[in-house]
């Protein structure tokens, strides 16, 4: 039999292959002598840390791939994969990294993603930052105190790929997931939003991560496949489109964060009434029935209530 290269490989020993594409010049030989080692063993943790420091990017690339094929590293070669993603200067590398970083053990590949966080190409590309939020999102709910710290903290909020990309799609995903570790998990990114504009910004992904919750079909949301593992298991029953029947203790802190009775403003009326607090019903309905309140202001908050399934209720339809 021939492999890629050509030649019958497979008579072959692994340390004539290895010599062979140590001597080989052009990458295009040098991949295919890669390939022939892998195909007959010859991949392994020590030519994988040697060929992650080659100055080709091709070789890189492959190295990484074959490791994501295998699913697991060494501490050694796992921090050399956190300096490459930190560092390296290829997209092409840092892609196959983002891709990779899904196949790994979940914390190996957190790690990775926040790494990656770190390169100013990562952040600039067009592609590498929804592949690195979906590393993210592959493995957001194996330890999500280590995910909401690695992507959350202060230093985190200051990386441009996390601040745009990552943090306000976890908080969505986590309260999706309607449950407690999940609200709770939404709760304490909230808290990190370091000014009103950011909170604000994370308050509307709230609202449309409890949109979401219960939902059958992820075709049109925004979180990535795993979201199907969580859409519908063990979602609370709410009583209308998107709306809690009574407001879960893990987002109490961010309820008492943003509300007041005077408030008139629509997202955080339309958040809290779809996190279950009735006073937040009660607030839209009086406003609905101010007839002072502008036409606009009122079809808005019509819009909250039909929204959250409340426009229905007899006791709704009195009042407005």
């Amino acid at each position: 039999d021939r492999d890629v290269t050509g030649v019958q490989t497979c008579a072959l020993p692994i340390s004539s292959l290895t010599s062979r594409f140590d001597a080989a010049r052009d990458p295009a030989v040098a991949l295919r002598f890669l390939w022939a080692l892998r195909a007959s063993g010859g991949f392994d943790e020590r030519l994988a840390e040697r060929l992650l420091a080659d100055s080709r990017e091709a070789i890189r690339r492959w190295a990484i791939s074959f490791l994501g094929e295998d699913r697991n590293v060494f501490v050694a070669i796992e921090d050399k994969l956190k300096r490459i993603g930190a560092t390296d200067e290829s997209p092409v590398v840092l892609a196959q990294l983002a891709s990779s970083a899904q196949r790994f053990p979940a914390l190996c590949g957190l790690r990775l993603a926040a790494a990656m966080a770190d390169n100013p190409l990562s952040a600039n590309d067009r592609s590498i930052p929804l592949m690195v939020w979906w590393a993210v999102e592959k493995h957001a709910t194996v330890d999500r105190g280590f995910t909401v710290s690695a992507f959350a903290s202060k230093s985190a909020w200051e990386k441009k790929l996390v601040r745009e990309v990552i943090i306000g799609r976890l908080l969505k995903r986590f309260a999706a997931e309607g449950t407690s570790e999940g609200f709770a998990a939404a709760a304490r990114i909230f808290e990190t939003a370091p000014s009103t504009a950011e909170a604000r910004r994370l308050l509307s992904d709230l609202d449309e991560g409890l949109q979401m919750i219960g939902a059958r079909a992820a075709r049109e949301l925004p979180l990535g496949t795993s979201y199907l593992q969580f859409a519908s298991a063990q979602a609370r029953q709410a009583t209308g489109r998107g709306k809690l029947p009574s407001v879960p203790p893990e987002l109490r802190p961010v309820l008492a964060k943003i509300w007041s009775e005077h408030t008139n403003d629509p997202l955080i009326l339309r958040v809290a009434c779809r996190m279950g607090s009735r006073d937040a019903y009660r607030r839209i309905v009086q406003l609905v029935s101010d007839a002072s309140s502008s036409m606009a202001s009122r079809v808005t908050l019509l819009r909250i209530l039909a929204d959250v399934g409340e426009i229905g209720r007899a006791s709704c339809r009195e009042r407005v």
